[in-house]
């Protein structure tokens, strides 16, 4: 019994079980998002800072203050990135799912510090950026995080801001005081004014609180061709009735223009619309050519009209409220030639 006791207080002082929890809570949050945030909240997080080396409970509270100017500034590099477009987020700010992920990666390296502190900084450099990397390839690969440019642009640029993370981390570790102090509470305080002033601006309490209504995939051939996602204001989804909604795609290929307006006039055909010469020279002015990793998106407001937009930079605006009908009718009609899309975009079980 006492060998018992002497192994599992020497595995509790291991990184391992303080990672293991970080990772059950990368886990929860980025798979259940904000429905699971009160998992994380009230019990993820608190199992970690238990699971922090140091002997409870002054030396543990400190430790996790020291966590709080790390996880604030990630938080505010997220931010920027979604202002900056490289990010989709629903809202101007990030998601609370999100931030807190932040909270739980710094309670993690607080595990790891002793580990990571002996590395060179160029070494640091290489490993901070590939685990931002992989973190954020596989959020988008699980269709949780959507990029606003190209994939290989978006992953470019986060490897890029990661590289500065590990060392940063570091750098805080050595450089502020390891006590709570009023140096730390400054540098904690400053970076939250950074993250909350974003967030509080008068533009961003007018967006839209966008509600994800279904996501889907199209193939054609056994090919994926896109993956598409619709959001609305409200829950309770009717086309064409609600408004404002936005339908997005997520290309996996490249398309040339030219085989996208063909498509859309077929469509148009077999669902029996009759239009325009103004309309096909609309979308000639509107469509560009897709790359893989490119997304467009249609914004249809709560009028009649609607914007296009292409990795997030607005192309087109349509103001004919039938050509807004139909186009958004290709994915969202009930007699459109790809009802499981429309099906799983709608969010109806099988």
């Amino acid at each position: 019994m006492g060998k018992q006791s002497i192994s599992l207080k020497h595995l509790l002082a291991t990184p391992w079980p303080g990672l293991l929890a970080f990772k059950l809570n990368w886990l929860v949050l980025v798979l259940g998002q904000n429905h699971l945030l009160p998992v994380s909240a009230l019990l993820l997080i608190p199992l970690q800072s238990l699971l922090l080396p140091g002997s409870p409970p002054q030396s543990r509270a400190r430790t996790i203050l020291g966590c709080l100017p790390l996880a604030l500034a990630g938080i505010m590099m997220d931010q920027l990135l979604g202002l900056a477009g490289v990010f989709e987020f629903p809202n101007a700010g990030i998601p609370a799912w999100l931030a807190l992920l932040w909270l739980a990666f710094s309670l993690a390296l607080q595990n790891l510090s002793q580990l990571l502190l002996p590395l060179k900084t160029g070494t640091l450099v290489i490993v901070s950026s590939i685990t931002g990397t992989v973190a954020y390839a596989a959020g988008n690969f699980l269709g949780i995080i959507h990029f606003g440019y190209s994939t290989a642009f978006a992953l470019t640029l986060i490897a890029i801001c990661w590289s500065l993370v590990l060392p940063a981390q570091r750098a805080m570790q050595l450089l502020l005081p390891s006590r709570i102090t009023a140096t730390r509470l400054l540098v904690t305080a400053l970076l939250f004014c950074m993250v909350a002033v974003p967030a509080a601006s008068p533009a961003s309490a007018e967006e839209p609180a966008w509600v994800t209504i279904g996501k889907g995939t199209f193939r054609k051939f056994f090919l994926t061709i896109y993956d598409a996602r619709l959001e609305a204001q409200q829950a309770d989804f009717q086309f064409p009735q609600t408004r404002p909604f936005a339908l997005t795609l997520f290309y996996k290929r490249d398309i040339a223009s030219g085989d996208i307006i063909d498509n859309t006039l077929d469509q148009w055909r077999k669902q029996q619309v009759a239009w325009p010469k103004s309309w096909e020279s609309g979308l000639l002015q509107a469509i560009p050519g897709i790359k893989k990793g490119d997304n467009l998106r249609l914004v249809v407001g709560t009028g009649q009209t609607a914007t296009l937009l292409h990795n997030g930079n607005p192309v087109a605006t349509f103001t004919d409220p039938a050509f807004v009908t139909a186009f958004a009718g290709i994915w969202l009609a009930e007699n459109t030639t790809a009802p499981e899309l429309r099906r799983q975009l709608l969010g109806n079980p099988p």
